[in-house]
């Protein structure tokens, strides 16, 4: 009887034909074994397995998520490990793979670090968001990372200005228009007297809403709200008590700013007019009896 020789099959062959089974066995042994899995095998529940058996550190568990394509996932262990590593958040958004984050990864990484808008890509990075980061995280929001330059806009530099003074402190010259230097001098009069080299010098020198609040200071001896001085700059008549002239000082003055001239309407007050700026410097007590015919009410 003629003996067939049968082949040997090849130690590879089990791990062809049974592939989720052979994947699953290494994962068990050592997580780190996910980055040599094709990505198409690499099931929601073989992550989960390889994330909990990478080893004792979270930081090694953080970095093995470059090599977990469900965003859902990644999401579940940014929020369970966010303030419990020396990783910061940015620093954690960026240990995932490029593509994976979704929607909502980009709203919980902002909201909890504003930082991490510039390490989003291109399109979550949306003017909702950058306000969000702004508000979480004053400059560093736009200074971090790629921010897009479109959502680098002046109003969310005031924002900036806003925030804090670390964070009015880190804008750039380049952007420190004459309201933002005008936010700044009000809510921070101490960081522009030390450093005076903060608002720039065509803002200082020329007509806009900052140097005009300067001079209206000047002129009148009052202090002024950010509100006040931007609709007075936009041409909105405010009332003071007194005003110096070159001939003198005028008092219960209804003044006006003409943008586009560069000059000052000084008229008299009304009758109404001075009445409803008494009431404004010396509001009447609610608790002061008050009496008709004699009669307290």
């Amino acid at each position: 009887m003629e003996h067939m020789e049968t082949k040997k099959p090849d130690k590879n062959m089990w791990g062809c034909i049974h592939p989720e089974r052979r994947h699953w066995e290494s994962i068990r042994r050592d997580g780190w074994e996910l980055r040599h899995i094709p990505e198409e095998y690499r099931s929601p529940d073989l992550c989960r397995e390889a994330l909990e058996n990478c080893g004792d550190r979270i930081r090694d568990t953080l970095e093995l998520l470059y090599y977990v394509p469900h965003p859902e996932i990644c999401l579940d262990y940014l929020q369970m490990y966010y303030g419990c590593t020396d990783m910061d958040l940015p620093e954690m958004l960026s240990a995932l793979a490029p593509g994976v984050a979704d929607e909502k990864i980009a709203d919980f990484v902002v909201e909890h670090d504003g930082r991490c808008l510039g390490r989003l890509p291109g399109h979550l990075q949306t003017e909702e968001r950058a306000k969000k980061a702004v508000e979480q995280a004053g400059a560093s929001a736009l200074l971090y990372g790629d921010v897009l330059p479109e959502l680098k806009t002046s109003g969310l530099w005031l924002k900036c200005a806003a925030h804090s003074r670390d964070s009015c402190a880190q804008i750039p010259p380049e952007e420190r228009s004459p309201e933002v230097c005008l936010a700044a001098y009000l809510s921070y009069p101490g960081m522009v007297r030390e450093h005076p080299s903060f608002v720039p010098q065509p803002v200082r020198e020329n007509c806009n809403v900052y140097s005009l609040c300067r001079l209206m200071e000047q002129m009148t001896g009052g202090k002024f709200t950010y509100g006040q001085m931007a609709d007075f700059y936009g041409g909105k008549p405010m009332a003071v008590k007194c005003i110096e002239v070159p001939d003198g000082f005028l008092k219960d003055r209804e003044v006006t700013f003409d943008r586009q001239k560069e000059t000052f309407r000084i008229a008299p007050l009304s009758q109404r007019q001075e009445q409803k700026q008494q009431e404004r410097q010396e509001p009447e007590r609610n608790d002061a009896p008050k009496r008709r015919n004699g009669m307290k009410i």
